[in-house]
């Protein structure tokens, strides 16, 4: 089946707006247990990425109900946002 024709998933990024893990972990692990049951019924994705002091970058995906996992080297030096993406 195209991509074109697959139902739209709803991402649920608002977490993003609290701010870094390191700033106050406890509250984000709050927000997020209390966002995982809010979505106790759905597929539930998990996704990081990371970035290496010699720039290097990593980025993973998780999906634990279909016993689904990958994790891949990107390029070095990669740079990607959000804004890029939407030009």
């Amino acid at each position: 089946m195209p991509p074109w024709h697959l139902k739209s998933c709803n991402v649920d990024t608002s977490l993003i707006n609290y701010g870094s893990k390191y700033n106050n972990p406890e509250l984000l692990k709050n927000l997020a247990l209390e966002k995982i049951e809010n979505y106790k019924n759905s597929i539930h994705i998990y996704t990081d990425a990371s970035k290496t002091s010699d720039e290097k970058t990593s980025a993973a995906f998780c999906i634990p109900e279909l016993n689904i996992q990958h994790g891949a080297r990107t390029t070095d030096n990669i740079q990607y946002s959000l804004q890029n993406s939407q030009q």
